[in-house]
């Protein structure tokens, strides 16, 4: 559990899901696959006539996406293609010059609508929605799509345009009564499996993982103070800046920590360090996920490296942290029982 004193967001109890946005999701979704040894995605598209009441910009927008799916631990990672109309995935990598990478993260609101008169009074309304009514598949059993008659109980979901104030964007939804985030997602209906050969690792990892969860988000910044002012409002009490010097983070900077539901959220300011590298290379935005260690870090770094990845250790020496050439965000590593703080 994190230390009750953190700033809490407000009304959301958990951080559920990362979002990657790329021109490619099959690409993607292989070069995570293959270099951090997660499970299997499950590959979907989201498209008219399944997905209605569509809209960008608070007009009705004919968008569609490609999408791949897999858990690591109580996280979602999930790769997005933008494939037809105005999104906020499009805004993304227009203003990235095509550079993929984290473009929001899915905040689970028990109350949607009071959620989103939160989001709305701050200047943060939903840039792009939709609601989706596609049939599902639990093992053997269908699960129909609902009625025309009772459509709009359909599961709605949609994204801020936040990149600017709070270094990306937020997704929050509304699930028909009585189902989940995991259980919608379970029921989708595969159109392929990445790898082909491993749809049982859908929600667990393949054997020898190096890595057992994700649940710490860092959002690298050149500006604290006024991303600090940003998030502010969503918080239930002050945010505070302390600095780190090879403890929290590798090299030195300044950060301030949040709470969501369990996960570990920083706004981090580098001044010196492989971060600084990072921020550069990767622009401001979630760019670093923390995750633990299958078994210890050490073995974790051993795997990792026989996989392409290079990094350094940290907090003497109980740390890792390590980029890939391929994976558009970098990772820290910890024990699976530590704390992050």
């Amino acid at each position: 559990m994190l230390p009750a004193h953190l700033p809490r967001i407000k009304g959301i109890r958990a951080l559920t899901q990362v979002a990657i946005i790329t021109r490619d999701t099959e690409t993607m979704t292989r070069l995570l696959s293959q270099h951090l040894k997660v499970g299997a995605f499950k590959i979907f598209s989201a498209r008219a006539p399944q997905l209605f009441n569509a809209q960008y910009g608070g007009q009705p927008e004919n968008w569609s996406m490609k999408a791949g799916l897999t858990w690591l631990g109580h996280t979602q990672l999930e790769v997005i293609q933008p494939t037809g109309g105005r999104t906020v995935y499009e805004d993304y990598l227009n203003q990235r010059q095509q550079q993929a990478g984290i473009e929001h993260i899915y905040w689970d609101a028990p109350d949607f609508k009071a959620t989103l008169r939160d989001l709305e009074a701050l200047g943060h309304p939903l840039q792009q929605e939709a609601q989706l009514n596609a049939p599902g598949r639990i093992g053997l059993f269908p699960v129909p799509a609902l009625p025309r008659f009772l459509r709009h109980l359909s599961a709605r979901f949609g994204y801020t345009s936040t990149l600017d104030a709070l270094k990306l964007d937020l997704e929050i939804a509304q699930f028909p009564k009585g189902v989940s985030q995991r259980f919608a997602l379970r029921a989708a209906i595969a159109e392929q499996w990445i790898p082909a050969d491993q749809p049982q690792h859908f929600e667990s990892l393949p054997t020898g993982a190096p890595l057992s969860d994700l649940d710490a988000f860092y959002v690298l910044c050149r500006d604290l103070p006024t991303t600090m002012q940003h998030y502010a409002p969503l918080a239930d009490r002050p945010l505070q800046a302390v600095a780190y010097h090879n403890k929290a983070l590798p090299g030195q900077g300044q950060l301030a920590y949040l709470a969501v539901g369990d996960s570990l959220m920083a706004l981090v300011q580098p001044s010196a360090g492989p971060l600084v590298d990072l921020l550069e290379t990767h622009g401001e935005g979630l760019c670093l996920l923390g995750m633990r260690a299958s078994t210890n870090v050490t073995a974790a770094q051993t795997t990792l490296q026989g996989l392409g990845w290079q990094g350094q250790r940290f907090d003497q020496d109980q740390r890792l942290f390590a980029t890939h050439p391929d994976i558009p965000f970098g990772i820290c590593v910890a024990p699976a029982q530590s704390r992050y703080l």
